[in-house]
């Protein structure tokens, strides 16, 4: 009856002393160190290009440090909220790093220290996973009031996930969804005033006139 009592005491000290001091911390499972991942888009219109750019950040969340060989093959999927078949899958690996601190590209050599991010910067030019293009068959346009040479879409958001492959005995990581909203527009116009990408939709014309076509 004494060891029973004991064990009961003890079980009870236990118990108040995770009530009296801190909780205990959210498990994270370490088999996975590189969850902590940030998606960040960026619209870019500019004379030769009119498109997405992603960035994907992974960070080494753990104690130890990692090394091997790898590809770092992953995959981002965007679609569109609107109409969620609209979407596209893009392939990446180490050729869209633009941030390896440790990462040998002839190689092929990862050494991943606590704490090192690798980036990964992917671009969409708004075709979907058919072919299509979005500025033909999605967008909703509406002429430019400051240029009649340009039109602005409406605002359209899209849903982005990402996952990542960083060594063959560590699981894949996903990211998102995380969403990402813009007003496409048609084309860079030199005779036209230039927009602010981080803004496009500031922008859009408060007296809606329909665009009967669109080129680029």
């Amino acid at each position: 009856m004494k060891n029973a009592c004991s064990g009961l005491f003890a079980v009870l000290l236990v118990a108040v002393s995770l009530t009296c001091e801190e909780a205990l911390p959210p498990f994270e499972d370490p088999s996975n160190p590189i969850r902590a991942g940030v998606l960040r888009t960026r619209y870019v219109l500019v004379v030769d290009d009119n498109s997405m750019e992603i960035t994907l950040t992974v960070r080494q969340q753990y104690d130890e440090t990692l090394e091997g060989v790898t590809n770092l093959d992953g995959s981002l999927t965007i679609a569109a909220e609107r109409t969620p078949s609209v979407q596209r899958t893009v392939s990446f690996n180490y050729t869209s790093l633009i941030s390896y601190p440790n990462y040998n590209t002839s190689t092929k050599v990862l050494r991943f220290d606590p704490g090192d991010t690798l980036i990964f910067r992917i671009r969409w030019d708004f075709v979907d996973d058919n072919g299509d293009s979005l500025k033909n068959s999605f967008f909703r346009y509406y002429r430019d009031p400051a240029c009649s040479f340009r039109c602005i879409a409406e605002e359209e958001a899209f849903l982005l996930t990402a996952k990542l492959k960083l060594f063959d005995n560590v699981p894949a990581a996903t990211y998102g969804p995380e969403q990402a909203s813009l007003c496409y527009v048609t084309g860079w116009v030199n005779v036209c005033p230039p927009i602010n990408t981080s803004y496009p939709c500031s922008y859009f014309p408060s007296s809606k006139v329909p665009c009967d076509s669109v080129s680029e």
